[in-house]
């Protein structure tokens, strides 16, 4: 019963079909950072290293289990991590959500008001962290079998929506820094989450339990797939033109 949808007004915006709802979504996420920013004392995390991409890495590479290992995954980490380290790192300046995914927003039709749920995620680290999430969470269509092999895949039309959208709001505060590293934003969080899901399968899945033993290993896939996809894009120039 911790669930609590049912007692609150509005309902998750990720199921509704509502008028500019790519920017809608963004303009939340940003209020919400300006927000945020006006916090003060000190901020005790729920969640110890969330998004310390390092410590990810650390676990992952600590995994004694050898007869679970993935070939496909073990290819991916070993050839884009150091890539990751060297460019996904975020300066930790503000405090965030951590986890904007856009089922966490609820939208009450009456009011047209949007309010975030599951704070419990709050940390201090960079705006990056929750604009890479929002775009994952919206951005990346699953498959009709649960992957993007089939009938799913990355829209970039969302992607580049939610961005623009997301600058060009009247509280937004990136410095032009940060925002010519929203690429990175994008790519980041996909592959951090994939890491996460493979290293807890070969642990036995103790972070994310699970009653199919094989479905951290496919969520891992999922993820690895839509990195995949930022990181063709960014090779590309896809988001040449935003960072300008």
């Amino acid at each position: 019963h911790w669930r609590i949808y049912p007692y609150l007004p509005g309902e998750p915006l990720s199921g509704l079909s509502v008028p500019n709802k790519t920017e809608l979504f963004a303009g939340a996420v940003s209020s919400m950072h300006f927000l945020l920013s006006g916090l003060s004392g000190d901020l005790q995390e729920v969640i110890g290293h969330f998004h310390e991409i390092r410590y990810y890495a650390d676990a992952f590479l600590s995994v004694t289990a050898v007869h679970k290992r993935d070939e496909e995954c073990e290819q991916m980490i070993a050839k884009e991590l150091p890539f990751l380290l060297e460019n996904c790192v975020f300066e930790k300046n503000a405090v965030i959500h951590g986890d904007t995914k856009i089922g966490n927003i609820l939208y009450d039709k009456e009011t047209r008001q949007l309010s975030f749920i599951d704070l419990d995620t709050f940390c201090y680290a960079s705006r990056l962290i929750d604009i890479g999430d929002s775009v994952r969470s919206a951005a990346y269509k699953r498959g009709s079998a649960g992957n993007d092999e089939r009938g799913g895949g990355f829209d970039r039309t969302v992607c580049l929506d939610f961005l623009k959208a997301y600058i060009s709001a009247p509280l937004c505060r990136l410095s032009r820094e940060e925002i010519s590293r929203l690429p990175f934003a994008v790519m980041r969080i996909p592959f951090e989450l994939g890491l996460r899901y493979y290293t807890d399968y070969l642990m036995g899945n103790p972070y994310f339990p699970t009653a199919c033993p094989e479905r951290n290993l496919v969520r891992a896939k999922e993820q690895f797939g839509q990195y995949r996809c930022c990181k063709t894009d960014w090779n590309c120039g896809f988001f040449a033109d935003m960072v300008e």
